[in-house]
């Protein structure tokens, strides 16, 4: 969820998008929890062009694969994540490898994990308390 405010207004690009759409030069994330920052090329013909968007959930990030044909096609994405150890304004950005889709044990519900480009593994909130050899599914992978 972003809170965007009027005087963001992009006033020239906002004339060259579809009726209903406003480019923002800021927006504020008004939810203090991890993001994916994704882009892709939208081929039209030989020409391609890059786009970027925020998402603010797996299945968008999922869909959006579906779109625009995966990461044969260009996507990548990043995980865009508080860093709650090094105070409550910073943020850390990752590109993503894979997702996983991790099988809940009865008590705790599915949940997602994402292999990063630094190495680690990152769970949603969940995840901590899951034995790390759950049945977990691949449901998207990034080439660099």
């Amino acid at each position: 969820m972003f809170i965007t405010d009027v005087r963001a207004r992009h006033p020239v690009l906002s004339r060259f998008v579809d009726e209903g759409q406003t480019v923002w030069t800021s927006v504020h994330l008004s939810y203090f929890r991890p993001w994916f920052l994704a882009t892709y090329l939208i081929r039209d013909g030989e020409a391609s062009v890059g786009e970027s968007v925020m998402l603010m959930n797996v299945t968008q990030v999922l869909d959006l694969i579906a779109q625009v044909g995966g990461s044969e096609q260009g996507t990548r994405v990043s995980l865009v994540r508080p860093i709650h150890d090094e105070g409550p304004d910073r943020w850390k950005m990752t590109a993503i490898r894979k997702i996983w889709k991790v099988a809940g044990d009865g008590t705790t519900p599915a949940v997602d994990a994402f292999d990063l480009a630094d190495e680690t593994r990152f769970w949603d909130s969940f995840g901590d308390d899951l034995d790390p050899l759950s049945d977990m599914q691949l449901i998207a992978e990034f080439h660099s």
